[in-house]
């Protein structure tokens, strides 16, 4: 059974709850998070948010970048490095494990309300309820 949104058609899944995507956050690799951290803030008009010694949230109005500091062999989740590639706030985790297992979508628990899912290029998404702190530092977008 399938639905027809603005989207097109959409397969349905009961029960029907939408969960907000309320942010995302990707994860940019720097070589230097002071000099990254001057740039963002002086150029482009960002504001650091929260810091670690090897990452920064950097925030304007609702966009976040995470700001991670190594080198290339870094920039992937695959490596281990960080257990994410990409960050996605929400604010229904509970309805949205169930949807992406109806969907086959293979959804991991990580920590409190929150779940990974790697796409089929290998891409780590980690979607977190809204009022929840990531482990590596990222957190209440």
């Amino acid at each position: 059974m399938a639905y027809t949104n603005i989207l097109g058609s959409v397969p349905y899944y009961s029960p029907l709850q939408i969960t907000f995507f309320t942010g995302a956050a990707p994860r940019l690799v720097v070589s230097s998070i002071d000099q990254a951290l001057r740039y963002y803030e002086r150029a482009l008009g960002f504001m650091a948010d929260q810091r670690l010694d090897t990452e920064v949230v950097v925030r304007r109005e609702r966009a976040s970048l995470v700001l991670c500091q190594g080198g290339e062999r870094d920039l992937c989740a695959r490596d281990g490095c960080c257990p994410w590639d990409v960050l996605i706030w929400i604010d229904d985790y509970d309805s949205l494990f169930e949807e992406y297992e109806l969907r086959k979508a293979n959804p991991r628990s990580w920590g409190s309300k929150g779940m990974k899912i790697v796409d089929p290029a290998g891409n780590v998404l980690l979607f977190k309820q809204e009022s929840q702190t990531i482990g590596t530092g990222a957190g209440i977008p």
